[in-house]
């Protein structure tokens, strides 16, 4: 029987892959949702899912005023920004800073992120070196450190490999990407890319938001189709209807990949390697 305080620092592009992973573990007595700015999208679904779950300010988690049970096993979230892929080096550090706040409340750490950007970073290793608590990534079944949230969908950053080699010229969308994309696709170089072109240029090009720019991007690198990636952890109707309207509005052919890439090993095997600190 699993006992302590399980701790997850989460990205927004990876809510549906926690809640699979939570709902299916019947040792949780507690999930404690701590109360910020982020974590609208992540309760909605958990209400919907009918989960149970205290929301407290994330505050007094931090000053340690929020107390556990440690006799029996606790799960803590902590939502973060989408906007912090804006630029990699800022995302670790920023992220690195929380791991390193959170260690006196928690028994274990489960981040729930990919490389983002950060080549060679392996939080886990990271952690030992600075005597924290154990901690879990995403990774492929060789061990590697997943890049990012499409690599989880299909295994690792390896097969991720092959994907980009068999479909190329392709903006790919998984479920949690098709509510978020203009956010994520805004974020960093892109955002600057737009904001540092001169205006006589933006009318020259058609340019009149962020959105058009996103269109001009694409159909200049190439980019022809969307690929939709369905883990099969949100709801179909939802992520089918966003899909489209995505391939609509980027003028983009809207293409379904084949049977046989997705897979939630990655998913399942962050929350097992969580569990295991437990034993």
């Amino acid at each position: 029987m699993a006992k302590g305080v399980l701790g997850i620092i989460i990205c927004p592009m990876f809510e549906d892959e926690l809640l699979y992973s939570l709902g299916r573990d019947p040792e949780i007595q507690r999930i404690v949702v701590l109360d910020n700015e982020h974590v609208r999208d992540i309760r909605s679904k958990m209400d919907k899912r009918g989960m149970r779950y205290d929301l407290v300010p994330e505050a007094d988690f931090d000053e340690g005023r929020v107390e556990f049970d440690r006799s029996v096993f606790n799960v803590v979230i902590k939502a973060n920004s989408l906007a912090l892929h804006a630029e990699p080096a800022d995302l670790k550090a920023f992220v690195e800073g929380q791991i390193r706040d959170i260690q006196p409340h928690i028994d274990a750490l489960g981040l729930y992120y990919g490389l983002c950007g950060n080549f060679g970073w392996d939080v886990t290793e990271w952690c030992r070196q600075m005597g924290y608590k154990p901690a879990a990534v995403f990774r492929s079944a060789s061990g590697r450190v997943c890049d990012d949230c499409i690599a989880v969908a299909v295994g690792g950053s390896e097969r991720y490999l092959e994907l980009e080699r068999t479909y190329t010229g392709m903006f790919y969308v998984i479920p949690s990407f098709a509510n978020n994309w203009q956010t994520f696709v805004m974020a960093g170089d892109t955002a600057k890319g737009l904001n540092n072109l001169p205006e006589e240029t933006k009318q020259e090009l058609g340019l009149t938001d962020q959105e058009s720019f996103i269109r001009w991007m694409f159909e200049f690198c190439g980019y022809t189709n969307t690929l939709k990636i369905d883990t099969g952890l949100s709801e179909k109707d939802e992520f089918e209807e966003a899909f489209q309207d995505i391939s609509r509005r980027l003028n983009l052919k809207p293409l379904v990949i084949e049977d046989g890439w997705v897979t939630l090993n990655s998913v399942e095997g962050i929350y097992a390697t969580c569990k295991s600190f437990f034993e």
